[in-house]
């Protein structure tokens, strides 16, 4: 990671002066994204996001929810800003604000839930500066243990919903914070992790410009258990704000308690950084974390 920092341009600002200026820059931005359909110069993860800054949406047959071609009156609806939030690729390594706890993703859950106007899955843009202010879009630290990950292949509309492809795909890692739980996960029900892990993504094109063959699903399967640190960028995904996805919403019923697979809407998304403690136990500023890219050639995992 460090040569990554030196390779790139350094901006003459302090870090959370940067941070925050360009969470409101992207901010900005995000608020001029549409929804658009997907045309033929979207066919490829790296034409996808060369193309469609905010992705793009194809419609899907209703019996068999396949893609279709193009079809010139149909108009996606899905959320554009959150997609344009999603699909970011800082040209400056960012600097981490802080670390953030399990509690301060279920705590920023709940006062999110409590705006005055509902979030919804297509409003996003309307509650930007509510967001903003709860710190959506700076980047944050969090230190727990990879309970999780898979290979989001159904095809999303950040990434022009391409199907079946792993290079276009979003990796989605559950991050937990028990570490009995972490010591089990490999005889532990999916669904179990799911419920006791927040959400953290890396997206195809930040791994394929700085992190290309090495970010991988099989290294990351390789380590399930082990305890990571992770920074990236903090974002609500406003198409989870709600009981059946996420676990502890007040008032939810029972089904709604049975069905949840997650601690909060909150995510690290994209992932810009990602390291493994080669000991048993590290702290956020132990010499021993390890970046993923450089962990198979210390021994740690698979590639």
């Amino acid at each position: 990671m460090l040569t990554i920092r030196r390779a790139l341009v350094i901006l003459c600002t302090c870090g959370t002066a940067l941070s925050q200026n360009a969470a409101t820059s992207v901010a900005a931005k995000a608020l001029n994204a549409q929804a658009v359909q997907c045309r033929t110069d979207a066919n490829s993860g790296t034409a996808c996001h060369a193309n469609y800054s905010a992705g793009c949406g194809r419609k899907k047959d209703r019996n068999t929810r396949k893609f279709l071609p193009f079809e010139a009156s149909y108009q996606p609806k899905y959320d554009a800003y959150l997609a344009y939030s999603k699909n970011q690729i800082p040209k400056v390594l960012p600097t981490s604000q802080g670390l953030l706890s399990k509690e301060d993703f279920v705590s920023k859950y709940q006062q999110a839930a409590k705006f005055k106007n509902k979030i919804t899955t297509t409003n996003h843009a309307d509650h930007s500066a509510e967001l903003l202010a709860l710190g959506e879009g700076q980047y944050f630290t969090i230190v727990g243990y990879l309970y999780y990950s898979l290979v989001n292949t159904g095809g999303e509309s950040c990434n022009c919903d391409l199907p079946d492809d792993e290079i276009a795909s979003d990796y989605h890692i559950g991050i937990g914070f028990d570490a009995q739980l972490a010591a089990v996960v490999a005889t532990t029900d999916k669904h179990t992790l799911e419920q006791n892990s927040i959400v953290v993504e890396m997206t195809p094109h930040y791994r394929a410009k700085y992190h290309n063959g090495k970010w991988t699903s099989g290294l990351l399967e390789s380590i399930r258990g082990r305890q990571v640190k992770v920074v990236g960028q903090f974002l609500l995904d406003n198409d989870h704000m709600k009981a059946t996805d996420v676990c502890g919403t007040p008032g939810a019923t029972s089904a709604e308690v049975k069905s949840c697979w997650r601690l909060s809407p909150w995510e690290l998304h994209p992932v810009t950084e990602f390291y493994i403690c080669k000991t048993n136990s590290c702290g956020q500023d132990s010499p021993d974390w390890v970046a993923l890219d450089d962990a198979p050639g210390q021994g740690i995992g698979k590639k």
